[in-house]
């Protein structure tokens, strides 16, 4: 009656089980729907009915404890859900990647421990009259130990810089804690190996280092689950489709997706092929006798990892003489692996044939709850037009048709995330513009309507032409939400949406500024009621391998309360972002974003600041929210901390 959950069940295997004071449940709130009625909760440790029930007697690790937990009538509270109900798995795949990468770096301290524990008793122990390190034997052991040390160390920091800088690759994140785990195995059994009979006895930490390593095999997913993404992705077979029951269908110059059921049908029907039976198997799409365009093709399947029409599948020769791909993706299955999967054929498609052309299918969605079908046909919509646009560096981005759902009663429009940065939370129609409101076109985007109506804010707001469209991509209200952010969440963005604390993206801001000529304005306010706006055109910024490089030009007086009180010295043109922990400002020394605790395209230090550290009072120091300002000499606004700061876009 009060809305909270009520929890029931056990779960073995839990680190920190014993010793956790808050515990992440993902328990089963509609077992019917499978993956998709997991729902994620806080559970508190002296919650009443929440025991553990044993901690587990392990063979290694014993300074991590391990436990079963047990679930007795356990009463949650509804703001305890993490996330939405029933998307549980969202939650957890979200850190996926970034779990796995985080355990790679156990298994690198195990293999340093195990060289330093063999290179120093192979120095020291002595037989025939010489240390035994001189045994070229066990040199080729020890030399075995220092490789595989030090490539798995370049392995997890090459991926933890990706990962840093916004780039996400599942294969790379699984790939890296197989390899360190097994490679530390291998390289405590050489440690016991070096240490001969002092291996294999408890003085030494040699058996221990075994014991340890052997868990990272096992524990959060054993070495033949992290195999899989190598084996799904590596090949463009095993990109193409997860299901045996949907096959990618290459005909000629035109290859298709299809699937055997009829939303596969309907999915090929859409693109043109013609009339297609879902009885014919593989022959299916020549062997109607009307009149509509036929096209020979063969198959790509998972199962077998081949082409069923040819020996050997010729990514190369294929992906030449192709117009066009469509891949279908099931709603209802693990869908993330299939994006995973879709960046690989794209990428592989690509760079063969530039020309190529992309559409993605949605099928199997009817099986979803309402809210299900929107929320999950949004997210794969931007998901498959992140891969297009990051791939195709913009190129693709056109060539995706919006995501289609057969065998629905409605299609249900879904923007980009590239799009839907125009967009705010709501669509209201605003005749007069007296109210901050949202004109939805048929398009895209919305028009954001000043509040020309408030005699109070007359001179700051005024109406824009028909038709334009300013977009926030920062906005600062209060202190609620902390800038002072790494790399990775100002590259995709974060906060509460644009009409409070939000930050859109440098990606999404680059994808944005990309698409023609755009001009920045800034707006914001101190605490004694007092409003500044400034306006500078072009402004543009650069792709990651510039480092998002800011290009604004000068300040338009014309635009700009401030008139012309500011130098161009001081304005981020042509300085690349940096944040606290990654320095790329202009300074000559230090770091700029560490020293201010916020991102930012930082040239000098005290000069412009709107992501610093949220003040209500002036306390002297240059780590707050300011833009520098200065008339006839006297700095008006440097230390005087802002109440509100927007930075907004627009095109044209």
């Amino acid at each position: 009656s009060d809305g909270s959950y009520v929890l029931n069940g056990s779960k073995f295997w839990i680190t920190n089980g014993p010793d956790a004071d808050v515990i992440v449940v993902y328990a089963k709130t509609k077992p019917e729907a499978g993956a998709h009625g997991i729902t994620t909760f806080l559970v508190e440790r002296d919650s009443p009915g929440f025991s553990c029930s044993r901690k587990l007697d392990k063979l290694g690790m014993r300074g991590s404890n391990t436990g079963e937990l047990v679930f007795d009538g356990v009463r949650v509270p509804a703001d305890r859900v993490m996330g939405r109900l029933d998307g549980g798995v969202y939650v957890l795949m979200s850190g996926l990647d970034i779990e796995r990468l985080l355990l790679s770096a156990g298994p690198l301290g195990i293999m340093q421990a195990a060289c330093d524990t063999a290179f120093q008793y192979a120095h020291i122990r002595k037989a025939f009259g010489q240390s035994i390190g001189q045994f070229q034997l066990l040199q080729g052991k020890m030399a075995d130990m220092y490789c595989r040390l030090t490539s798995g160390r370049c392995y997890v920091y090459s991926v933890t810089r990706a990962l840093a800088q916004g780039s996400r690759q599942p294969m790379d994140c699984a790939g890296v804690i197989l390899k360190c785990a097994e490679d530390a195995t291998q390289s405590a059994l050489d440690a016991i190996q070096i240490l001969g009979g002092n291996g294999y006895i408890n003085e030494y930490p040699a058996g221990r280092l075994l014991r340890d390593a052997k868990l990272y095999e096992i524990g959060a997913g054993t070495s033949e689950v992290r195999r899989l993404p190598q084996q799904q992705q590596l090949g463009a077979a095993a990109a193409v489709e997860e299901e045996a029951t949907v096959g990618s269908y290459v005909v000629g110059s035109f290859p298709v997706q299809y699937g055997y059921d009829q939303a596969g049908v309907a999915s090929v029907n859409g693109v043109g092929v013609g009339a297609m039976s879902s009885s014919s198997g593989v022959a299916g799409a020549s062997a109607a006798a009307d009149e509509k365009p036929r096209i020979l093709f063969s198959v790509w399947d998972v199962p077998g990892h081949i082409d069923y029409m040819n020996d050997v599948f010729d990514a190369n020769d294929t992906f030449s003489s192709t117009g066009a791909i469509v891949f279908v993706i099931d709603a209802q299955d693990e869908y993330i692996d299939a994006i995973d999967r879709l960046k690989v054929l794209v990428s592989g498609a690509y760079s063969v044939n530039p020309k190529i052309k992309f559409e993605v299918f949605i099928h199997k969605v009817d099986g979803l709850s309402d809210e299900q079908k929107i929320e999950t046909q949004c997210d794969i919509t931007q998901r498959a037009n992140d891969v297009l646009i990051d791939i195709g560096n913009g190129k693709l981005q056109a060539i995706l048709k919006v995501l289609r759902v057969f065998k629905s009663a409605s299609k249900i429009h879904c923007l980009s995330r590239a799009e839907a940065a125009h967009a705010v939370s709501f669509s209201a129609e605003s005749g007069d513009c007296t109210l901050l409101m949202c004109h939805r076109s048929s398009k895209d985007a919305c028009r954001k309507c000043r509040h020309v109506g408030d005699p109070g804010l007359a001179k700051l707001w005024f109406k824009e032409p028909l038709g334009a469209c300013w977009t926030t991509f920062q906005h600062r209200v209060d202190g609620s939400v902390s800038f002072d952010r790494n790399w990775g969440d100002y590259v995709n963005g974060f906060g509460q949406g644009e009409r409070l604390n939000y930050w859109m993206g440098l990606e999404q801001l680059h994808q944005l500024t990309a698409t023609g000529v755009w001009r920045v304005r800034w707006e914001f306010s101190d605490f004694n009621g007092n409003w500044y706006w400034a306006e500078n055109a072009p402004f543009s910024v650069g792709p990651v391998t510039d480092k998002y490089r800011c290009l604004m030009g000068p300040l338009d007086a014309s635009r700009s309360s401030v008139g012309k009180r500011t130098e161009a010295l001081f304005l981020p043109n042509n300085h690349q972002f940096s944040t606290p922990e990654y320095d790329n400002d202009a300074h000559f020394y230090g770091s700029c974003a560490a020293e201010k605790s916020a991102g930012w395209w930082y040239g000098h230090c005290a000069a412009i600041n709107p992501n610093g550290i949220y003040k209500m009072y002036s306390d002297g120091k240059d780590d707050g929210i300011f833009y520098y300002l200065y008339d006839s000499g006297t700095v008006l606004t440097l230390n005087n901390h802002m109440k509100t700061f927007e930075l907004l876009i627009y095109k044209g």
